[in-house]
């Protein structure tokens, strides 16, 4: 067999054939490795490094480019995880077609290299687009004036191009390593495979009440602005310990209780998708709780930075007040301000963006996954008597259960840090609880907006897989 005729070509029909899972897939990679080329660009760029405070926003590009990189493996490695889990029953067919798990290997390097190369042209081609647009926002939130020539880095191409080669690398790897301890039969039968109700985890369910509660008590608690800068990640760490195992043995504690209501649950909206989030809630809690910890990372990232920013004149006359500084003295202080938390904000507002894409693509394959496992039951629903219409409010019942759940919990997440945070910000000078509480339900609102837009797109999607024959 020529494989080097025959597999770019079977790869290239794959990924055309798949383009609903590989699409998502692509954008977001091309999407990350756009962030990290701009974000590269702009330590090294010379415009950056002439601005007074320069070291400030070079550090500050650099620890971005850190995040955007982990964020990238992380949007990744999910991504092909759920592409070749829909897979599965394909590669079978393979199989038993002749193909052994060596050309299956071949097709799989071919599809890498191809998804490689469209990520990286789409990512550097956005990246250079953004970077002519994104310095002059740059330079306005840091409030400098200074003359900005378009230019291309190879440098940051060079390095963004590295990475998408070692995370493909290592997705390739992965593939390889799952392909090597699957077998035929296990191939063929893909992710259709029969699950176990399971059961009331109590003592899970004890321990997400008592750390999310933990959490919450030291970030309302905590008066004193030091104590709250060291009691952060403790708090965090809790709050995130108690949405998992919320999401994991409380969200099934719930919806065992909305199935002992038999006047909820004995409605044939309610009926199907409580039983069917019942019966798959071990695989959907982590999605959701990921969902829910991003969304509270977008929040409060976009909302301290942007209260930061606002309230850089309140901080500035505080210290001229304290320290009697005189009018040049307050001008090189306001210039000095102005790099440090513009650079924040405009940080804030790029990591968000990212944590906001993550967000998005979890939804996405989550409820495409969804739909693919509520095919048959759905079909089976219809043959037994009911109607499209007692369908689509099933599925709306269920999709909207699955995707505001950690909405709501994310803002819960935000109101409850709301104090901490208020305390930290005194670290900087800005003692301001209603300008913060301003930015927090500002950015809250936008976010709910994007985020039942994203709901509008997926619920489609959903309907739309449902309905396919198999």
């Amino acid at each position: 067999m020529r494989k080097f005729g025959f597999f770019p070509r079977l790869a290239l029909v794959n990924i055309a054939r798949n383009s609903r899972f590989y699409g998502p897939y692509l954008l977001s990679c091309g999407g990350t490795a756009a962030m990290y080329y701009v974000l590269r660009f702009l330590a090294g760029s010379d415009t950056v490094a002439s601005v007074r405070g320069a070291g400030y926003l070079q550090s500050m590009m650099t620890l971005g480019c850190g995040v955007v990189a982990i964020f990238a493996a992380v949007i990744l490695l999910y991504a092909n995880s759920f592409v070749m889990k829909r897979r599965q029953r394909e590669l079978g067919v393979y199989h038993i077609l002749g193909l052994e798990k060596r050309h299956l290997a071949w097709m799989m390097l071919w599809e890498t290299l191809f998804c490689g190369a469209a990520a990286l042209g789409m990512g550097l081609l956005a990246g250079v687009l953004l970077s002519r647009l994104v310095p002059p926002l740059l330079l306005g939130l840091v409030q400098m004036s200074v003359p900005f020539t378009f230019q291309i880095s190879g440098k940051a191409a060079g390095e963004t191009a590295v990475l998408l080669a070692v995370l493909f690398g290592l997705t390739l790897l992965a593939n390889f390593l799952r392909l090597g301890r699957s077998r035929p039969v296990e191939l063929l039968r893909g992710s259709q495979t029969g699950e176990r109700e399971p059961r009331t985890k109590w003592l899970l369910t004890l321990l997400g009440v008592l750390t999310l509660g933990g959490g919450y008590a030291i970030a309302i608690t905590t008066a004193d602005p030091v104590s709250a800068f060291a009691y952060f990640f403790l708090a965090v760490l809790l709050v995130m310990i108690g949405t998992y195992c919320l999401f994991t043995a409380g969200s099934i504690a719930a919806l065992k209780g909305l199935r002992a209501n038999r006047n909820f649950y004995y409605q044939t909206r309610h009926f199907t998708a409580v039983s069917g989030l019942l019966y798959r809630m071990k695989q959907n809690a982590v999605g959701l709780a990921n969902i829910c910890i991003l969304s509270t990372m977008v929040l409060v990232t976009v909302a301290t930075t942007a209260c930061l920013y606002l309230g850089l004149d309140q901080m500035i006359d505080q210290i001229v007040l304290r320290d009697g500084l005189d009018a040049a003295g307050r001008a090189a202080l306001a210039q000095e301000y102005a790099v440090l938390y513009g650079g924040f904000l405009f940080l804030g507002l790029f990591l968000g963006g990212l944590f906001l894409l993550t967000t998005v693509l979890i939804i996405y394959y989550k409820q495409l996954s969804e739909g693919y496992e509520d095919q048959g039951r759905y079909r089976i629903m219809q043959q037994v008597g009911m109607t499209p219409r007692e369908v689509g409010a099933s599925i709306r019942s269920q999709v909207l259960l699955v995707f505001f759940l950690p909405l709501g919990m994310a803002a819960l997440h935000l109101l409850a840090a709301s104090p901490m945070l208020c305390r930290m910000l005194e670290l900087f000078g800005l003692q301001d609880p209603p300008l913060f509480a301003a930015c927090a339900a500002a950015t809250l609102a936008v976010f709910c907006l994007v985020y039942a837009l994203v709901y509008g797109l997926t619920a489609r999607t959903y309907r739309r897989v449902v309905g396919e024959s198999d």
